[in-house]
C-alpha cells in the first residue's frame, strides 16, 4: 500500500463553502421519462443519464446539450438498466444489477458496454460475473478509466470481491477478481473506483463492522493484496464509507456524520513479505495495520489475526528484512530491533492490537521517509516444538 496521510476537508465537515455557479441548461428527454435521473456519469462534451428502463445519452455542440440516442437494454427484463453508469472517451459502461442471466429477473446483474463508431453510439457486449450468486447484484457500482472498468457488487451479495475487466481490440474481457483479506469479513466491495493502476473499494460500517476503504494497486502484470484504509475513531454505526473517490495518487472517503478524509497515497510500497508460520490452529497469523502512515497524522495501529485466543505476544519492529526460521516460524524483522512493550493477550477473535504513538519513545525512532519492518510474536505451547510462532512481515514506508 502506498503511503497515506491523512486530513479532514473543511467544508464536508459543517462548514459552508460558497461557489459561483450557473445553471447553463436543463437537459431534458426526447420522451418523456419519469425515473430520469437514476443514474448519471458525464465526461467532457457527454453526458448520460439513466432512466426507467433506458439511458438518455447527451452531447454537447457549443453551449447546447442534446439529447442524441437513448439507449435500451439488447435483454428483456431491463432491471434497473441504467442506475449505475460510467464513461470514458467513446465507451459507456451501464450497470443494470437487478438483470439475470439472459434477461432473467435473478438480481444477479450484467453490464452493458456501448461504444461510439463513427459519431453514433452502439451497444457492444454485455457481460455478468465469471461466477454467479444469488442476490449478487452485478453492476451494483462501477467505474472506467480508460481500457479498464472495475465492477462491484450489492451489499447484501455476501460475496466478498470486486471484478476488473480490460478492453482489447475493442472487446471487454474479465481480467481480475479482487478479494479481501479471508479472514476480514468486512471486505465487501459496496463501492468502486479505478484510477491509473489503483483501485479502491470500500464499503460502509453497518453497526457491527467498521466502514473502510481498500486499495489495490496493479503492477508487474497482477494485482497487490488489499490494503486497508480507516480512520481509528470512527464508529461502528457510523455510514463511513458513505462515498469514494480516486484521482491518480489522492483519494476521499467521507461520513455524512463524521466528514470526510483525504488519502494520500504517494508514499513508498507498502507490503507485507516473508511468512507466518502454521500454529496449532492450522492458521499463519499475519499482520496489517489501519490509519495512517503519517508522523504528523499521529494515528497509526498494528493489528495482528490468526493468534491462538487469550495467549500473550509482542508486536516488534527492525530496520531491515529477513527470513529465517525461529521457533515454530520465521523471522521477518531484523537489523536494530524495538519491542512494542509491554506484552498483551490475543482477544476471543484471536487478534491483537497495538497504538504506535509516534511522539513517545516506541514510536519516536520511526522517521519520515523511512522503512519499518514489523513483525507480531506469540506463545502457542499447543503446538509443540518451541511453543512459540511468528506472523508474516510487514514493511512500511512512513510518510511526513
Amino acid at each position: 500500500m502506498k503511503c497515506i496521510s491523512l486530513a479532514m476537508l473543511c467544508g464536508l465537515s459543517g462548514t459552508q463553502l460558497a461557489y459561483s455557479q450557473c445553471e447553463v441548461q436543463e437537459l431534458v428527454a426526447t420522451l418523456p421519462d419519469s425515473m430520469m435521473g437514476r443514474g448519471a456519469a458525464l465526461q467532457g462534451d457527454v453526458a448520460a443519464i439513466g432512466g426507467a428502463t433506458s439511458v438518455h445519452v447527451f452531447e454537447r455542440a457549443g453551449l447546447v446539450w442534446s439529447e442524441v440516442i437513448e439507449l435500451a437494454s439488447p435483454l428483456p427484463n431491463p432491471q434497473s438498466f441504467g442506475r449505475r453508469l460510467a464513461i470514458d472517451g467513446d465507451w459507456i459502461a451501464v450497470g443494470s444489477p437487478g438483470a439475470g442471466p439472459n434477461g432473467g429477473p435473478f438480481d444477479q446483474g450484467r453490464v452493458f458496454l456501448f461504444e461510439r463508431q463513427a459519431g453514433s453510439w452502439v451497444a457492444s457486449q454485455h457481460f455478468g460475473a465469471s461466477a454467479s450468486y444469488e442476490n449478487l447484484r452485478f453492476g451494483e457500482s462501477l467505474d472506467m478509466d480508460g481500457d479498464r472498468l472495475i465492477v462491484g457488487v450489492g451489499a447484501d451479495a455476501g460475496v466478498e470481491r470486486a471484478y476488473v475487466f480490460e478492453n482489447s481490440g475493442g472487446t471487454w474481457m474479465e481480467m481480475a477478481v479482487l478479494e479481501g483479506p479471508a479472514d476480514d469479513a468486512q471486505f465487501l466491495a459496496s463501492d468502486v473506483q479505478v484510477s491509473g493502476d489503483k483501485a479502491l473499494l470500500s464499503t460502509r460500517g453497518d453497526g457491527v463492522l467498521r466502514g473502510a476503504g481498500w486499495l489495490f494497486e496493479f503492477s508487474q502484470g497482477e494485482w497487490s493484496s488489499a490494503s486497508k484504509l480507516s480512520v481509528p475513531g470512527t464508529t461502528l454505526d457510523s455510514d463511513f464509507v458513505h462515498a469514494s473517490a480516486l484521482d491518480g495518487d489522492e483519494a476521499i472517503l467521507t461520513s455524512l456524520q463524521q466528514g470526510a478524509w483525504l488519502f494520500d497515497l504517494s508514499g513508498g510500497q507498502n507490503s507485507n513479505y516473508c511468512m507466518g508460520g502454521l500454529n496449532s490452529q492450522g492458521t499463519a497469523a499475519a499482520i496489517t495495520f489501519e490509519g495512517s502512515v503519517s508522523i504528523l497524522q499521529n494515528e497509526f495501529e498494528l493489528v495482528a489475526t490468526g493468534l491462538i485466543q487469550h495467549k500473550p505476544g509482542l508486536f516488534f519492529f527492525g530496520t531491515a528484512a529477513t527470513q529465517q526460521a525461529l521457533g515454530n516460524g520465521y523471522l521477518c524483522a531484523t537489523g536494530s530491533v524495538q519491542r512494542l512493550s509491554p506484552a498483551q493477550l490475543a482477544d476471543g477473535s484471536a487478534s491483537a492490537r497495538r497504538w504506535i504513538d509516534f511522539t513517545g519513545a516506541a514510536g519516536g525512532s520511526i522517521q519520515p521517509g523511512g522503512t519499518a519492518y514489523f513483525q507480531y510474536w506469540y506463545r502457542d505451547p499447543a503446538a509443540g516444538g518451541a511453543a512459540f510462532n511468528l506472523s508474516d512481515g510487514l514493511a512500511l514506508v512512513f510518510c511526513p
